[in-house]
């Protein structure tokens, strides 16, 4: 009788792990079916995966953006030749994630995506008013740095990449630098030398040129000018002093430096003499090399 208590909760106990196991393997085995329908359709893709930027290769001037990375898959939109877009390749499928610059998501074959040299193209933000929605707003824009055209209004309000921080700021120094405190830039600036320049002016004794050049900061003889200019992008050098001396009344509340990627730096300095005067000035620097510089009054 004894042997037949003891047996009894030895065989509820085997009964219930048995159970619990077959629980636990029907979890796993629907966890593998679950994985392998999501292979199909859904893809999650990790945080610190790099999204390259792409064009659409195409001959019919735009390309199908589906639903699920299928070509029976539904068109959720178009993609249009000259549109940017960021991606990212699936693993054992070719098929690329897509987004657009204004947040949407879909799928395109691999065989429809021209991959861009991202080294001359910029990512930035601009400010828009919704008409429909009566709100204002910021729009993600990519564009080569080599079509960006001073004579031409646009806008810039800021980049979606890290910063350097001020470490030191003073009526006459600004010195940025990064985490890591491998990039620095470093604006040094002072009184307008008259003496020392040849100033023109026009028929409303307005200047128009100093040393030969168009004038950005002030429409009278300017009060402040950069001196010197120090960047240091894994290479230390002082930029060329041609490059920056039309640029006048520095405004060290108004400079920004990003860091684009491991190469490239891009300086912003919103300066002039009263807002009538504003402008901006973006330098890109590729290690010791300027890519561009582009001096704009923004709308």
């Amino acid at each position: 009788m004894k042997k037949i208590i003891y047996l009894i909760p030895m065989l509820f106990f085997f009964f219930c792990k048995g159970k619990v196991d077959n629980t636990k393997r029907d979890q796993i085995n629907d966890t593998i079916i679950q994985k392998k329908e999501n292979q199909i359709h859904t893809v999650i893709i990790p945080k610190k995966v790099r999204k390259e930027i792409g064009l659409i290769n195409d001959s019919d001037g735009y390309t199908n953006a589906r639903k699920k990375p299928s070509s029976s898959s539904e068109v959720l939109f178009i993609i249009l030749e000259g549109e940017y877009f960021t991606y990212v390749p699936l693993k054992e499928s070719n098929w690329s994630e897509i987004e657009t610059l204004d947040g949407k998501i879909a799928y395109v074959h691999n065989s429809r995506i021209k991959k861009v040299n991202p080294n001359t193209l910029i990512t930035f933000f601009s400010s828009y008013y919704d008409d429909k929605e009566e709100k204002d707003g910021l729009r993600k824009n990519i564009i080569n740095i080599n079509k960006l055209d001073e004579s031409k209004a646009f806008s810039i309000d800021s980049f979606p990449y890290s910063r350097l921080s001020i470490k030191k700021k003073s009526n006459d120094t600004i010195f940025l630098l990064s985490k890591d405190k491998k990039k620095s830039i470093e604006i040094i600036a002072g009184s307008f030398e008259k003496d020392k320049h040849s100033i023109e002016f026009d028929e409303n004794n307005f200047i128009s040129r100093i040393d030969s050049k168009k004038v950005f900061g002030n429409d009278k003889t300017p009060l402040r000018e950069i001196k010197r200019i120090t960047v240091n992008n894994d290479i230390r050098f002082n930029l060329d002093k041609d490059i920056f001396n039309n640029l006048y009344e520095p405004n060290f509340d108004n400079i920004e430096v990003y860091i684009k990627d491991s190469h490239q730096l891009i300086l912003v300095m919103t300066n002039g003499y009263g807002s009538i005067n504003s402008y901006k000035s973006i330098l890109i620097f590729d290690k010791e090399k300027l890519l561009r510089h582009i001096n704009y009054i923004p709308f």
